[in-house]
């Protein structure tokens, strides 16, 4: 990160705390923390930024008390969030650090690419939460089955690669709500007794809405809103809320597991990587654009994307143009559609027959280079599923299948052997369906 950009921010913090308003800091080109520090748990205190609140935070925080220059460096050492470094934010941090029941700042970044400072419970012990397939992956990793006090999610829930949640919504013990908020939802809520809700940016947001944040704050509950739909932002959201909830080692864990998949396709594709051309096919006839989250995870796998169109998704057939993507220049080796159905069933019919309808008559379908994975996957294990297809040579057979084993048994309380479970289709198999 640009240590200027930083230290703009943090003047920006102090002048704002000064005048006692209300802080929401904008981002001048990109989400981002000052390069001395890991840009993973987001919260003050936490002055390196890593996973947890330890003896190197008080150290970081000594250092700056004694230089407070060093502030611009380490932003998160002010753990009360007051402008300055003193001796007050060392004793609250060593307060957190044995799990005191307190008020804390933390840094988001929303859709819009602000970073917003929000106050939250510390440490939070019963929790609403709001999302999909991303959200899902956020709870399991971090047990917050065992903080759960209500749940929204999507349809595609699964009793097996969702275990803990899934069991929970099933025994009546937690609120089930709507994936979109209804009036009943509200009593449910005015009703229920927890200490925080968080949702998702993309999808699931309407328990963000204003009417609904007035009653987290009459409740005095804490509202926030994770990005988790790329790597980097859904490994802050878990190592954030890790901190929060005191589960510091498996966010660390599912940190270590994420790099190390990311490391391996760089390691294992070597010169290859970003050669192979790629699109990424969402929904039942979007292709990803440079601005999706989709489309950047089919760089961090090695493909070369050839979208060249700045927004989220471009329908094909979009009405107007139905024929842009047969054009040369959108003719990749592969095409991969990402599309979400519960852990282990099949797709549709109707999502098969729109496939064979949109896309058949592409290069790549006509090459037998379509691939349909299930997108409930976790990230780094969908990452994997696509760097195999466009490198099958330079992976061990069924590495990405091992990969999701090792998720399964470090993640998830499911006794399942993943083989069990189809993830992938190809195009012969779709063509046959």
């Amino acid at each position: 990160m640009d240590s200027k950009k930083l230290a703009i921010i943090v003047i920006i913090v102090v002048a704002i705390v000064a005048v006692a308003a209300a802080v929401v800091l904008m981002n001048q080109g990109g989400k981002s923390i000052p390069s001395e520090v890991n840009e993973y748990g987001l919260v003050y205190g936490n002055a390196d930024g890593d996973t947890k609140l330890d003896q190197t935070d008080i150290d970081i925080i000594d250092a700056v008390i004694k230089d407070q220059s060093l502030l611009s460096k380490y932003p998160l050492a002010d753990t009360n969030y007051d402008g300055k470094v003193t001796e007050a934010d060392k004793e609250m941090l060593q307060k957190m650090i044995k799990k005191e029941k307190m008020k804390v700042h933390v840094i988001q970044f929303d859709a819009a690419d602000k970073i917003t400072v929000v106050e939250s419970n510390f440490p939070l012990t019963k929790i609403v939460a709001s999302g999909g397939t991303n959200m899902r992956v956020l709870i399991s990793v971090l047990d917050l089955h065992t903080v759960m006090v209500g749940n929204a999610t999507n349809k595609y829930i699964s009793p097996v690669l969702d275990k803990d949640l899934y069991d929970l919504r099933a025994s009546g013990k937690i609120l089930i709500l709507n994936t979109s908020p209804t009036d009943d939802d509200r009593t449910k809520l005015a009703a229920a007794d927890f200490d925080a809700i968080i949702t998702e940016i993309s999808g699931l947001e309407g328990y963000g809405a204003d009417s609904y944040r007035s009653l987290y704050k009459e409740k005095g509950a804490t509202f926030m809103q994770f990005s988790v739909d790329n790597t980097k932002e859904c490994l802050q959201a878990i190592a954030t809320m890790g901190i929060l909830v005191g589960q510091e080692s498996n966010a660390k864990a599912f940190i270590d597991f994420s790099q190390k998949v990311e490391d391996t396709i760089k390691t294992k594709e070597g010169n290859k990587f970003g050669t192979a051309t790629i699109m990424n096919v969402v929904m039942s006839n979007s292709v990803s654009g440079t601005t999706s989250d989709y489309y950047k995870a089919t760089i961090a796998a090695g493909g070369n994307n050839l979208a060249d169109f700045a927004q989220n998704t471009k329908k094909f057939p979009d009405g107007s143009d139905n024929t842009w993507l047969l054009d040369p220049k959108y003719n990749p080796q592969y095409l991969i559609h990402i599309s979400s159905t519960v852990f282990g069933d099949s797709p549709t019919t109707s999502t098969v027959n729109a496939i064979k309808k949109n896309f058949s008559e592409t290069a790549a379908y006509k090459a037998d280079q379509y691939y349909l994975i299930n997108g409930t996957i976790p990230l780094p294990v969908r990452l994997a599923y696509m760097a195999e297809i466009m490198y099958e040579d330079c992976f061990d057979k069924g590495w990405c299948v091992s990969l999701l084993q090792d998720y399964m048994d470090q993640f998830t309380s499911s006794k399942v052997d993943v083989k069990d479970y189809k993830i992938l289709w190809t195009t012969e198999e779709l063509k046959n369906f």
